[in-house]
């Protein structure tokens, strides 16, 4: 019996079909990897960029306050509860299985409820801002503008992840299962 010998990695990568031939899909597969993580890379760089120039452009005790109010922003993006990770599951599910409306009706409930939490928590912030006594001129002004940006930035969200999504070409409610009479409790949810 021959001892094992470990294969010599020589640098390169080779995807092979089931015959043993060079996949022909390989050079898009390395574009699109090396356009995500140049994207990522680019992401990050601007981020740098901006953190500087915010810092420079304002005093430290300002700087603070921007930091608080951007936490606002960022954690008011997740007034889904999760809802948008759901689409993000059963939208392929109803898409594939051509139900058109059932799609259209999700996104919409989905918009809907991540809507009114946003708003919900714009309104709490507003009240906190009008409110407060101990609020100085400058975190009271970024309250109220942060309060008109959750909606904003909410909207910009939705539309840009899933409004397209949502809407097939080409699929009328006449082609879709949902036309035929609807089974209760039969609907995969």
């Amino acid at each position: 019996m021959e001892p094992f010998q470990s294969p010599v990695w020589d640098g390169t990568f080779v995807l092979l079909t089931s015959t043993g031939q060079p996949a022909p899909w390989r050079n898009k597969v390395l574009k699109d990897t090396a356009m995500l993580n140049g994207s990522a890379l680019l992401g990050q760089i601007a981020s740098v960029v901006q953190s500087i120039v915010v810092m420079r452009l304002i005093v430290p005790g300002m700087y603070g306050i921007w930091l608080g109010l951007t936490i606002i922003l960022t954690y008011g993006g997740l007034a889904h509860l999760g809802t948008e990770h759901g689409l993000g599951i059963r939208l392929p599910y109803f898409r594939g299985k051509r139900q058109q409306l059932r799609a259209e009706a999700m996104a919409n409930s989905v918009f809907f409820a991540w809507t009114l939490l946003t708003l919900l928590i714009a309104v709490g912030v507003v009240l906190y801002a009008a409110l407060s006594k101990n609020l100085s001129a400058p975190v009271r002004h970024g309250l109220f503008a942060v309060s008109l940006l959750l909606p904003l930035n909410q909207q910009a969200s939705f539309y840009s992840r899933w409004q397209g999504a949502a809407l097939t070409p080409g699929v009328s409610p006449q082609t879709t299962d949902d036309t035929r009479a609807k089974s209760a409790g039969n609907d995969g949810l």
